[in-house]
């Protein structure tokens, strides 16, 4: 363990340095949504810098050592980029800067803690006494593979009257059903990612005006081409189709473009959805959940399967993303 080095908030100008990071991991970038998160007031980038490890290792620089992002939504949070660059690893400062964010989250009123586990992770996040709650899945596929048919098939309803584009201001119009499916309120989270100017919001509304679901896209990361779809929330099949199959349409050249999302994969429904169209989901990491001391009730984020005579409760088909959920 290399001493008890001070963890420090990122700022605007980290951003850039924990986005090379994330890429340095095999992740990627993410700038975008590092710096909704940073702006955020509920959210929480937490660093350690070479500065702090000078003593051991030689580094004299400021640039990020260890990091963790942690987004608080009470009852529910997560954690996600847990990062230590290779030449600072084994020394304790993962267990430190998690203990940190931990710590962070209960102090915001957080009881359930999420994250998406790489297998090297897992045993440090199991010692943290996290347990496995199901595997997490994403999809990349050539939008010209995609079973256009079978999707219009789906969304096909006379539930859904249309699926309308609206602007971040229309943002409260789907609040609520987004904390049903997530378990705490993130909307000015989804509001910060808005302000980047890089995402569209649409939603589906039933005739007599109420909305059925939503969803934001973006594009995917370089050198990707294409859309990036996620969260989507739909309250059944027929309408995460009928979002999605708006999504599409704005795709005037497929060739060389791709669909990109993260699934759920607690909800069972989602992957089979995506399945039919031709993007069969791909299964990635472990999300695994800690219950933080004195935690009532479930406040579980894994959206499950509408428990029957509950069709009305939304569903998440789509992640933000891995390290927010």
């Amino acid at each position: 363990m290399i001493g008890a080095p001070l963890i420090e908030e990122a700022t605007s100008a980290d951003i850039e340095a924990l986005g090379r990071l994330r890429h340095q991991m095999d992740w990627a970038r993410s700038e975008d949504l590092l710096r909704a998160i940073q702006r955020w007031r509920q959210g929480g980038i937490f660093l350690i810098r070479e500065r702090e490890l000078s003593a051991a290792t030689g580094a004299v620089g400021a640039r990020p050592a260890a990091a963790v992002v942690a987004t608080a939504a009470p009852p529910v949070g997560v954690i996600g980029s847990v990062m230590v660059r290779p030449e600072f690893q084994r020394g304790g400062l993962g267990r430190v800067i998690m203990e940190h964010a931990l710590t962070w989250l209960a102090r915001e009123g957080v009881r359930h803690v999420y994250l998406d586990a790489t297998p090297a992770g897992r045993p440090l996040y199991r010692r943290l006494g996290f347990v496995d709650v199901t595997s997490s899945w994403y999809i990349i596929a050539p939008q010209p593979s995609l079973d256009q048919e079978a999707l219009r098939a789906l969304a096909k309803q006379d539930r859904v009257a249309r699926v309308i584009r609206a602007d971040m201001d229309t943002l409260p119009r789907v609040a609520a059903l987004d904390r049903r499916a997530f378990g705490g309120d993130r909307s000015g989270l989804l509001e910060q990612l808005m302000r980047t100017g890089r995402c569209e919001l649409l939603i589906a509304e039933s005739a007599d005006g109420a909305a059925l679901g939503y969803l934001i896209t973006r594009p995917p990361e370089p050198p990707l081409e294409g859309v990036r779809i996620g969260p989507l929330v739909a309250s059944d099949d027929a309408v995460a189709a009928a979002l999605l199959a708006a999504a599409l349409e704005r795709e005037e050249e497929p060739e060389g473009r791709v669909l990109s999302a993260s699934v759920a994969g607690c909800n069972p429904r989602a992957l089979a959805l995506f399945d039919a169209i031709g993007a069969a989901p791909i299964e990635d990491d472990l999300i695994m959940r800690l219950d933080l001391p004195g935690a009532p009730g479930d406040g579980a984020i894994p959206a499950e399967s509408a428990p029957d005579g509950d069709d009305e409760r939304p569903q998440v088909y789509c992640w933000l993303a891995p390290m927010v959920f």
